[in-house]
């Protein structure tokens, strides 16, 4: 059977169209590459052996990999192979999405991508593939082992700061969500829009994803760094760096302000909530203190949370909003998907005998930034008592803000350092998972 979609022909696979058409399962393996003509084949020969189908997308390239791809194509005659390409470099969103179109238009139903520098071990694809016909609605996602030795320091940073504004944003544990290892179902694609480029789709489409009602489920991963010498690698640590936290910082804003737009569901209103629970169960299993405790106990990753939550709430008491700042708490924890008691607690920094200590640090913070010297008794006496009252809480407030950054993230470091002390709870073999799906 062949298919053709913008003057390509592909040929499709007999055996597997007829075993996916009954389990509404067809997948195919999307292949960015961008000048990876020393590795490209090797993974694309192999993806094509155990994957059954490859859409390769070449984004660009400069070097020989379009005349390297054409004659790995010609070699293997009457297998699934389509090759695609940019006729300029427009990163790797547009190239997955250029993927996606045209496994959509050939039929197939899922899509798994792997990079082409060699990073990624072919050998893996049916791990996907069975994950994926197991929970078709669900984005697998490869995990890959940070404490590995080869395993670049530099990354780890990142890839934890991502993974906890994921949580955040969607209230899932979300492992890895910057390994570009995984399966979409493409039909996701028909119910979310993703606004940003290069590498910063990957951990947009996951949230939106979330948001949209598609479960993630983790698969660890092999990945394998080459040397320095020979790493191919177009990430741009700075310029990447500023989209990723620009896509998070939206996404975290889309998750506070409970605004609703047509067509997008609020983030918050999705998920086991909507059940026909009563407010007061809801609530008060919110609010339980012996959940809080379980999950630090049976989930390591979440502790990250339970001290995100208490930093905000250490900077949330530094302001000058007493009577708010309980209300305040909630509705950030709400929003975040953070435990009401974590956040509630932090706040009670602004209680005495610690309450007068960060009013007067905030208060001498807040006269150095405006004024740039340091506040003496004499710059006060000329002032009236109005003059003076406004003066102090301008620069109580100015100061409250660098004076509770300060805090939360003191009192998010100590907490976190404290939970690390706290056990984990083993699971029980009946209990154990192979893979975390969530959504």
């Amino acid at each position: 059977m062949m298919c053709d979609t913008g003057g390509i022909r592909l040929p499709l696979s007999r055996m597997n169209t007829e075993r996916n058409l009954e389990t509404d399962h067809n997948l195919v393996v999307v292949a960015p590459t961008f000048n990876n003509g020393r590795t490209v084949i090797g993974i694309v020969d192999q993806a094509l052996d155990v994957g059954g189908s490859v859409v390769v997308v070449n984004d660009g390239s400069t070097d020989d990999t379009q005349s390297l791809l054409e004659a790995w194509k010609a070699s293997r005659p009457g297998d699934s192979i389509r090759i695609m390409q940019h006729p300029g470099n427009r990163g790797k969103a547009e190239a997955l999405k250029t993927g996606f179109e045209v496994a959509t238009e050939a039929g197939y139903t899922h899509a798994l991508t792997i990079d082409t520098d060699g990073q990624h071990c072919p050998s893996r694809i049916p791990d996907f593939q069975r994950a994926s016909e197991s929970s078709p609605r669900s984005i697998i996602l490869g995990e890959r082992d940070s404490r590995h030795p080869t395993y670049p320091a530099r990354c780890r940073f990142g890839r934890w700061l991502s993974d906890l504004a994921t949580r955040l944003e969607t209230g899932a544990t979300i492992n890895d969500t910057q390994c570009g290892f995984r399966v979409y179902p493409l039909s996701i694609f028909q119910t979310i829009n993703c606004c940003m480029g290069r590498y910063a789709f990957e951990a947009e489409v996951l949230t939106r994803s979330v948001w949209g009602g598609a479960g993630v489920r983790n698969i660890p991963v092999e990945c394998i760094y080459q040397d320095v010498s020979e790493r191919v690698s177009h990430l741009h640590p700075v310029y990447d760096g500023l989209l990723g936290a620009l896509i998070h910082f939206r996404l975290l804003g889309r998750a506070l302000v409970p605004a609703r737009f047509p067509s997008v569901p609020d983030p918050i209103a999705s998920g086991d909530e909507r059940a026909a629970t009563s407010s007061v169960s809801r609530i008060l299993a919110w609010f339980s203190p012996r959940a809080l405790w379980k999950q630090i106990r049976s989930d390591p990753s979440s502790r990250s949370t339970v001290a995100m939550g208490v930093g905000l709430g250490g900077f949330i008491g530094s302001l000058p909003f007493f009577g708010f700042h309980a209300l305040l708490a909630l509705y950030l924890a709400k929003r975040l998907r953070l435990h009401p008691l974590t956040v509630v607690a932090g706040t009670q920094i602004s209680m005495p005998p610690l309450s007068p200590l960060v009013i007067a640090a905030s208060i001498w913070a807040g006269f150095v930034v405006i004024h740039f010297k340091m506040p003496v008794l004499a710059d006060f006496m000329t002032l009236s008592i109005s003059e003076l009252f406004a003066e102090v809480i301008l620069e109580w407030l100015v100061g409250s803000i660098l004076v509770g950054t300060v805090l939360g993230v003191a009192m998010g470091l100590i907490t976190s350092l404290a939970l690390s002390m706290i056990p984990s709870e083993q699971p029980t073999e009946k209990s154990a998972p192979i893979v975390s799906d969530t959504g």
